[in-house]
This record gives structure tokens, sequence and C-alpha cells, in this order.
């Protein structure tokens, strides 16, 4: 289970349909990200505005479909409370990489428990 901002997530970072499934909907997000509207340069006119909220819109949709197809239909309502925005999916994101990488390194160090260091291999190959 991985806990993200107080929520337990069905996800192992060593099960290899999890991570097929984050692979695959990572790809799925990156191919509809090149072909969203894209985050103007300077938001100094109305059109300008019309045109970042255009590219928050988008972004929003995308990174929360990418947060229901990984996690779950509804993980990304859940996570994000009433009100979507680019700063709460950042803020999201953000926690989602910490908790994974705080379940890899859980598990590294339990696989380590049972992984021989060199000089261990080696005294036991010169026991035999």
């Amino acid at each position: 289970m991985l806990n993200v901002m107080g929520h337990e997530l069905d996800f192992d970072i060593t099960a290899p349909d999890d991570l097929d499934r984050y692979l695959r909907c990572g790809e799925e997000m990156s191919a509809r990200a090149a072909e969203a509207p894209p985050m103007p340069e300077t938001v100094t006119t109305p059109e300008h505005l019309r045109a970042y909220t255009e590219w928050c819109r988008a972004y929003c949709k995308i990174c929360t479909d990418w947060i229901d197809a990984v996690f779950g239909e509804g993980v990304a309502n859940k996570l994000l409370g009433p009100k979507t925005s680019v700063a709460k999916i950042l803020d999201v994101c953000d926690a989602i990489q910490a908790a994974a990488t705080k379940q890899g390194e859980t598990v590294g160090l339990h696989i380590k428990k049972f992984t021989p260091n060199r000089a261990t291999r080696r005294a036991q190959r010169k026991r035999k």
C-alpha cells in the first residue's frame, strides 16, 4: 500500500502489474500532453488569460485521468478534494513521488537483508 496525503492507495512498487500500469499510463499521459494546448509565455491580456485557462484545464484533466488510471477511479478526487488546480496537482504528484520513493527504500532495505554483500559471497565460495 502507498500512503499518499493520508490515503492508502493499492499500489506496490514491487508488483509487476502495478509497474506496467504506471508505465503505460505515463506513456498515455505524455502523448496527451503533447497534443494539449501549450502554456502561454505571458498572461498579460484577456486572450493570454483564456489560453492559460485552457492550458490549466487540459493539464488538470490529463493529470487527474492519470491518477485515476494508475491508482483507481475516484482517487484523484479523494486526493485533490473539491477544487482541482494545477498547484494542488503538483502537490499530489510530489506526495506520490515521495510515497513511492519511501516504499522503494523500505523494500530495498528488506531485500538487502537477504542479499549477501560481495565479501560475504567470496567467503562462502572459499568455504565450499
